[in-house]
């Protein structure tokens, strides 16, 4: 009797290993019922077919440095006729615009040069 059991439970080893590795669960069962010692090396020696990065799960959110933009792409988009965005406030300045207006960022250089009081008062 207790044999018969054993016919029973010891291919769901293969299968639950088949089915770590992507596999079909009943096919492997029925594989390992029929020809368990086969089917067991078979089913530890195969390569997973699942794919290494689970797309279902969000992506995590990392803030990653912003480059600056380089002064000739700049200029380039000025000379298309669009408005310039400052990346340090977002407003947006006019096609020929060297600095913004409101931070004063400077798009040539990417430095921002907010003005002290130190400057106004000289």
């Amino acid at each position: 009797m207790s044999i018969i059991i054993l016919f029973f439970i010891l291919p769901i080893i293969t299968a639950a290993i088949a089915k770590s590795k992507g596999r079909s669960f009943f096919g492997f069962y029925v594989y390992g019922f029929l020809f368990f010692p086969i089917a067991l090396v078979h089913a530890l020696i195969m390569v997973s077919i699942k794919p290494t990065v689970d797309l279902s799960a969000p992506a995590p959110i990392t803030a990653a440095p912003v480059a600056p933009v380089a002064p000739v792409i700049l200029r380039h988009v000025a000379k298309a006729g669009r408005a310039l965005q400052c990346p340090d406030c977002g407003t947006l300045t006019g096609e020929h615009s060297m600095a913004c207006p409101k931070c004063h960022y400077s798009f040539i250089t990417g430095k921002s040069h907010t003005p002290t009081i130190e400057m106004l008062n000289v």
